[in-house]
């Protein structure tokens, strides 16, 4: 089955950059149904695809070579409560612990494991899970975190399941191993609902981890730090209801910032 050929040819003519056509062409060669939302979605927004590819790409802590389009850095700032670093941001958004722990675990460990990135942001975690074997869906209920991800899985032609959406215990697929839940306690609501979420799967025996802003720890006990907010209250968990499934200092972290975690569901 073709793509709809009249808007793959509106994407291109909207493209000045002649490596963005060479993407996109690329991309598109051959047909495959994951791939039908990526071009829908760059076809409704070419000129936010076109900043979006515009951007500076990043290079993976841990796989070396492997260049990223991050989150807009401009969108945070120093505070007194939190010493931003350009490279602190950067760490934090990509979420470079998480991606420590992919490696630690193993080609063998991920290969032929169905994960689910459940708010997956820049699509990082689906490309590098997918590189080491894993089947992935990448879900996100934000706009942005989705043009994003369709400009990555083009810089590096993946074909993964990557769509629109925000899950819960009432609505998420649970046919997956391993589900990802990075960096999505930011908000009380939101938080709450997906710690509930995380109860829920881990219960049914799927393998849950999870990462949250600053330290993760200090967010499951219910208090985050914010920049320019303080401490705020937001969601808790019981300590017996995780593990410590990585502990690991980041070189570009400012002084007394802490080691970072990811944690386990039990």
């Amino acid at each position: 089955m073709p793509y709809n050929q009249t808007r793959l040819d509106a994407v291109l003519s909207a493209i000045t950059w002649p490596r963005d056509i060479e993407l996109v062409t690329q991309y598109f060669s051959e047909y495959k149904e994951n791939r039908v939302p990526v071009l829908d979605l760059i076809y409704h927004n070419p000129h936010r695809f076109f900043c979006v590819m515009g951007r500076e790409r990043f290079e993976s802590e841990n796989t070396r070579g492997f260049w990223v389009i991050p989150w807009d850095i401009r969108d945070y700032s120093d505070s007194p409560d939190h010493p931003w670093t350009e490279d602190n941001v950067l760490s934090l958004y990509m979420g470079r612990e998480m991606s420590k722990y992919f490696s630690m675990q193993g080609e063998a460990y991920w290969t032929g494991r169905k994960v689910y990135d459940v708010g997956c942001g820049t699509c990082i975690f689906g490309i590098e899970l997918t590189r080491l074997g894993a089947e992935v869906i990448a879900r996100t209920s934000g706009a942005e975190s989705l043009m994003v991800s369709a400009c990555n899985l083009i810089e590096h032609n993946f074909d993964l399941d990557l769509d629109f959406g925000l899950k819960c215990a009432e609505n998420i697929e649970t046919d997956s191993d391993t589900y990802i839940f990075h960096d999505i306690f930011y908000e009380y609501g939101l938080a709450q609902m997906n710690a509930d979420t995380m109860r829920y799967l881990a219960g049914l025996g799927k393998e849950v981890i999870f990462t949250a802003p600053f330290h993760t720890r200090d967010a499951v006990a219910g208090v985050v730090p914010r920049a320019g907010e303080g401490w705020y209250k937001m969601m808790a968990l019981e300590e017996g209801e995780y593990e410590v499934a990585l502990s690991t200092e980041y070189h570009g972290d400012p002084e007394g910032w802490g080691p970072r975690e990811v944690l386990r569901m039990l």
